[in-house]
């Protein structure tokens, strides 16, 4: 979780996925939850870089780097 919020802020990476129950309480300065997903299990969610608030997976460039956590 640490080295995918440190990727987002050095701009390796566009947007990271995060199981919900392992962000932190507060979120570091620009960081947004850019989506819960639907699904059985609404605990996951997307974390964008700051130069995206307001995307969606959807509406993300194209080629946008996506990291992952479980």
């Amino acid at each position: 979780t640490k080295e995918l919020e440190h990727a987002l802020e050095r701009n390796e990476v566009d947007l990271v996925v995060h199981s919900l129950k392992d962000l932190p309480t507060v979120l570091p300065p620009g960081f947004t939850i850019g989506a819960v997903c639907k699904r059985e299990c609404p605990y996951d969610a997307v974390v964008f870089h700051p130069k995206f608030v307001g995307k969606t997976l959807e509406t993300l460039p194209e080629k946008s780097v996506v990291g992952t956590s479980s």
